[in-house]
């Protein structure tokens, strides 16, 4: 099935290059929460959107202080919904963008490339997998995630 998606991502950090285990800032692929919830595209259809944050924060709960990966995704003419289990969404199939930015009000910087695997995903419930970000200087981040299900009630249109 052929799929249009539009990504974008929202990398946020504690300075302009993410940390690493070396200065102290700790693994730049490692974050302690995640949530996976609907959202509204630029055109009013289906979206959704991944969040790991840096530090464990309460359930649906933003934290612009600290380091935020945050994936957009949304749909066009075709649907991407439902996600399989094993499937792999990326930059180079879907259009999107990535930026990195640090937490606070600092400037951010724009990546490459992104891809994101969802090993498992239910919707109501959440979704695990593995993500990469590669940034216009060749720095890559990659890690896993485990996401619950937040459901904000949003609505759109």
């Amino acid at each position: 099935m052929t799929r249009l998606l539009i990504g974008s991502l929202l990398l946020a950090s504690c300075s302009t290059a993410l940390p690493d285990a070396a200065d102290g800032g700790g693994d730049a692929g490692s974050f302690a929460g995640a949530f996976l919830s609907p959202d509204c595209a630029p055109d009013d259809g289906a979206a959704l959107s991944l969040r790991l944050y840096e530090v464990a924060v309460p359930e649906c709960s933003a934290d612009t202080d600290h380091r935020v990966l945050s994936f957009y995704l949304f749909e066009g003419a075709t649907s991407f919904l439902p996600i399989e289990a094993g499937e792999t969404l990326t930059s180079s199939s879907a259009s999107g963008s990535a930026t990195a930015c640090p937490g606070g009000e600092a400037p951010c910087r724009s990546g490459e490339s992104w891809s994101l695997t969802f090993e498992t995903y239910a919707e109501g419930t959440g979704a695990s997998g593995t993500y990469t970000v590669t940034f216009d200087d060749g720095e890559t981040v990659s890690g896993r995630f485990d996401a619950a299900w937040c459901d904000p009630g949003v609505v759109c249109g």
